[in-house]
């Protein structure tokens, strides 16, 4: 599932929302980066440390995830870990690629190294700023449950009160990683759930802004074939509707009800491909050809024991097994909001790339 990323949207804990658009106000100011420990570090005046999570949640879990491997190696409680969702910004690009994106179960796997040493070395800098203050070492000191204690006086400070200093002994190697697993391996609720179930999250098409107009698209039903013409005469005069848009077809209108009922009524003629002769038996028919290619490197033999070859025909069971050619659907209908001023563009929808939607917008990244 997919909730709607908005540039510049945020994140409760345990109740992902974005704030109510109809009440936003476009802003120049940039939030404070006067507790960044790291790109996605941030500790905030309450002592609670905000995750910065550089992945969409798809339903799997994985923003908890991480979440977990930042609680474990820092020393917190898991109350006092928030996440929120990164802005535009290349800090936040997937581990091996130049892109903000989320795909191919790789969230976990790819940030589980680079988050436990950020984390550990957050975790370091705090108790040598704890231990600066004190006139300690750092050895005498340790970090649990989000405070720097120093067992031999029974001093302690929260790290919220440790953040700024702590900046300036950041380092970009930790001396070591603790890899402890106190969260990990454990049931944990996740943080998009409660919303889900409630019904508070809110999607891509949930997205409401004042004097807002909609728009729905016709495009062809066969893959690669595209708009010839159409007569748009019937539908202009409707209530609401505002404009027939070629894109290749798309009507505006006040209310999407009133866009999407017009913008099928439209007559239109769609050009003519070898693509339309495409069924599930034609697919069948072309998978069976391929596997039985041996240029092919992506086939792959398994080899059957030797027993299997000298036992008895009548033990033997051959089966052919197969699936279906499956739909690769979003969550929910393709939809993207968008706010234009004359010096700003905002945008609201639910991708796994943020970069790639930040393109198509024509926005720096």
């Amino acid at each position: 599932m997919h909730l709607a990323a908005h540039f510049r949207w945020k994140y409760r804990r345990g109740a992902p929302r974005i704030p109510n658009p109809s009440q936003a106000k476009p802003s120049q100011a940039k939030p404070s980066q006067a507790n960044e420990l790291t790109a996605f570090i941030h500790i905030n005046a309450t002592g609670n440390v905000d995750l910065i999570v550089p992945a969409v949640e798809m339903g799997q879990g994985s923003q908890t995830g991480l979440a977990m491997i930042l609680a474990d190696e820092l020393g917190l409680p898991w109350e006092r870990v928030t996440i929120r969702p990164p802005p535009l910004d290349r800090r936040y690009n997937t581990p091996g690629r130049p892109i903000q994106s989320t795909s191919g179960s790789y969230t976990v796997r790819r940030c589980y190294t680079p988050l436990r040493k950020a984390a550990a070395s957050a975790h370091e800098a705090l108790i040598d700023a704890a231990a600066a203050q004190w006139g300690v070492t750092h050895e005498e000191c340790q970090l649990q449950d989000g405070f720097v204690e120093h067992p031999a006086s029974s001093r302690r400070l929260d790290i919220a009160v440790l953040a700024a200093d702590a900046q300036r002994f950041l380092t970009e190697e930790p001396r070591q990683l603790l890899d402890r697993k106190i969260h990990i391996g454990k049931s944990i609720p996740r943080f998009d759930l409660p919303a889900k179930v409630d019904g508070s999250a809110i999607y891509g098409v949930d997205v409401r802004l004042p004097e807002m107009v909609y728009a729905a698209i016709r495009q062809s039903p066969v893959f690669g074939e595209t708009l010839t013409s159409f007569d748009a005469k019937d539908v202009k005069s409707r209530p609401g509707i505002i404009e027939i848009v070629r894109l290749p077809n798309a009507v505006v209108a006040d209310r999407f009800w009133r866009a999407k009922q017009a913008v099928e009524d439209i007559e239109v003629e769609f050009s003519k491909s070898s693509n339309g002769a495409v069924d599930s038996a034609r697919i069948a028919q072309e998978q069976l050809l391929g596997l039985g290619d041996r240029s092919s490197k992506a086939e792959e033999t398994l080899t059957a024991p030797a027993s299997v070859d000298t036992a008895p025909d009548e033990t033997r069971v051959q089966q052919d097994y197969s699936t279906s050619f499956l739909y690769h659907a979003p969550m929910e209908p393709m939809n993207c909001t968008v706010r234009l001023s004359e010096s700003r563009c905002e945008v609201w929808v639910p991708t796994q790339n943020i970069t790639a939607a930040a393109a198509d917008a024509r926005l720096p990244s």
